[in-house]
C-alpha cells in the first residue's frame, strides 16, 4: 500500500472562504452509490489537522487501501511582471484537476495542456492557472501559455489555462457566478517539486485521497478509516466517498 502526496475534492478554500459541496457532494462513509464504477475515500480535517502520520496509518493499517495521496493548498502571491494576484496554489499527484461540487467532473481547459505525470517525474516547473489569474496577469483572454510566472517568488511556466468553472447547482449563495470565479482563482503545480519549493515542512496537507483495491468493499474500508481516526487521532475529521472521474478525451 503506497503513500503518495496529491489533490481532491468538492471543498474549495480560497483565502478565508470555505465552500462545502452540495448536490453530488459525495457520500458519508457507509453511503456509496452502487451505480458508480470507481470511487475513492476522501478525508478532510474539519476541526483537526491532517499530517503525514495519519496518511501512513491509513496506508499501513487498513485493508483494501491501495494508495493514500496528500493534497496541499494555500493562498500565495502570483506575479507576472509588475502585476500580482493572490491565488490558492494546489499541489496534487494526479491531474487534471476536478471541478468543485460538479460531480467530480474533470475541469476542462481553455488552452494549453494539463500537467502530466512526465512533468512531475522530471521536476518540471509548469503550472495550470485559472481564468481569473490569467485575466488579471495577462489581460482578459490574454495569451498566458508559455509565459513564466512567479509563484511565491519561484518561476513556473504556464502550460495551461482552465476554462470557466462548470456551473454550480443547489448552492446557498445569491451569486453562484461570483462563487465560480472565486473558486477559479487558483494555480496548480506538480508534485513533488511544488511541495519542495512552495510548501516545505511547515504546511499541513489540505486533504487525503484514499484509493482502494476493490470498490465493492469501499463502505467497509471507509468505516475502518473512521474507526482508526477516532482511536488514534481523535475527532474532527470528515470521511466521505466520491466518484473518480474518467480521464479527459485524448489523454
Amino acid at each position: 500500500m503506497a503513500l503518495m502526496p496529491g489533490f481532491p475534492v468538492m471543498l474549495a478554500m480560497v483565502g478565508g472562504l470555505s465552500v462545502s459541496g452540495c448536490g453530488d457532494r459525495g457520500q458519508p462513509a457507509g453511503g456509496t452509490d452502487a451505480a458508480a464504477t470507481e470511487r475513492e475515500i476522501v478525508v478532510l480535517g474539519m476541526d483537526a489537522l491532517l499530517d503525514e502520520s495519519i496518511a501512513s496509518d491509513i496506508a499501513d493499517g487498513i485493508a483494501n487501501v491501495k494508495r493514500v495521496s496528500m493534497t496541499y493548498a494555500t493562498p500565495m502571491d502570483v506575479r507576472y511582471g509588475d502585476k500580482q494576484i493572490r491565488a490558492v496554489v494546489f499541489v496534487d499527484d494526479r491531474m487534471p484537476p476536478r471541478a468543485e461540487m460538479s460531480g467530480q467532473v474533470v475541469w476542462p481547459l481553455d488552452g494549453g495542456e494539463y500537467i502530466t505525470s512526465a512533468d512531475a517525474a522530471a521536476g518540471a516547473r509548469v503550472a495550470v492557472i485559472g481564468g481569473p489569474v490569467r485575466d488579471h496577469l495577462f489581460g482578459v483572454a490574454g495569451t498566458a501559455v508559455g509565459e513564466e510566472i512567479l509563484v511565491r517568488g519561484e518561476p513556473f511556466r504556464v502550460s495551461g489555462v482552465l476554462a470557466p468553472h462548470p456551473p454550480f447547482e443547489n448552492v446557498g449563495t445569491p451569486d453562484p457566478g461570483q462563487l465560480a470565479k472565486t473558486v477559479s482563482t487558483r494555480v496548480y503545480v506538480p508534485f513533488p517539486i511544488g511541495v519542495d519549493l512552495l510548501f516545505g515542512g511547515a504546511v499541513r496537507p489540505f486533504s487525503l485521497r484514499v484509493s482502494v483495491e476493490e470498490t465493492s468493499r469501499i463502505d467497509g474500508t471507509a468505516s475502518a478509516v473512521r474507526v482508526l481516526l477516532d482511536e488514534r487521532h481523535g475527532e474532527g475529521f470528515a470521511v466521505e466517498t466520491h466518484p473518480v472521474p474518467p480521464p479527459p478525451l485524448g489523454s
